[in-house]
């Protein structure tokens, strides 16, 4: 798997000199190979990994579909409240369709990855008793605002609505102030890897917000503080995920054609 990991890597650091069968694809294969290569490190470093723990669940039937539709509820909330937008789109829908679907599937695997570097474990958020209805239905309404609203800071909002969605349905952990940093820390990191491996990219986003305040790749530097209730998050999604999800073929069949229907409709609406 790190054969394979860093062969990625080193198509993706080709596409970065204007190779024309690889350049609108540079974002995809750095990612993937970086995930595989991060599982590789894991493993060697924790005698674990997410991928060595749960193989059929990362790829055959639940995280990479999964993945794809929780990035996708962002993006449909970023066309009614934009806050970033793409460049040198790839104009044909199917391949459109395929780049968008492969781009974001990478984006659970690369935080659980990333949190796994940190703390060795994925922790667990539970929220429990009289908490868990009011954290259900706070996740629900800190979903809407960006449709009615043009408040920025109300509008962030949406990077935690996930995790208070599904917190009450977590596996109890004692919560502790060492994994609520890991998290944090885990956040931070994969956000500074998506806008360095964005940045070099040809297809990729840039941003319409904060453009007065200084920026550390194509990101407003406050805007990394995004990425740590957003890691929390895809965290809860994926805890969820391998706890609820089923791994049939049926499962898994309807999962990969919501999402790539859902990757479908987005490219068309992109293009």
């Amino acid at each position: 798997m790190l054969l394979i990991g860093i062969t990625l890597i080193i198509l993706g650091v080709l596409s970065l000199f204007d190779f024309a069968a690889l350049k609108f694809v540079t974002y995809p294969l750095l990612w993937w190979g970086l995930i595989l290569a991060l599982d590789e490190v894991n493993f060697k470093k924790w005698s674990g990994s997410p991928i060595r723990s749960h193989g059929s669940k990362f790829f055959i039937a639940i995280i990479v579909p999964i993945s794809v539709m929780y990035w996708l509820f962002f993006e449909f909330i970023n066309f009614a409240f934009p806050q970033w937008y793409y460049i040198n789109v790839i104009q044909q829908p199917l391949m459109a369709t395929l780049l968008t679907f492969l781009s974001f599937a990478t984006v659970i695997p690369a935080v659980v990855e990333c949190v796994w570097l940190v703390a060795g474990k994925i922790p667990s958020f539970k929220i429990s008793g009289g908490w868990a209805y009011v954290s259900i239905v706070a996740g629900i309404l800190f979903a809407v605002p960006p449709f009615f609203f043009e408040n920025f800071w109300l509008n962030q909002l949406v990077w935690i609505s996930p995790f208070l969605m599904l917190a009450p349905f977590l596996e109890n952990e004692k919560l502790n102030l060492k994994s609520l940093i890991s998290v944090g820390l885990a956040g931070l990191l994969t956000g500074f890897l998506w806008e360095l491996l964005n940045s070099g990219a040809t297809t990729k986003w840039q941003y319409g917000i904060l453009s007065g305040q200084p920026h550390l790749f194509e990101m407003p530097l406050p805007g990394y503080f995004g990425f740590i209730p957003f890691a929390f998050s895809a965290i809860a999604v994926y805890l969820f995920s391998i706890k609820f999800l089923k791994t049939g073929i049926v499962p898994a069949l309807t999962l990969y054609a919501a999402a790539i229907l859902l990757s479908y409709i987005f490219a068309i609406k992109l293009i």
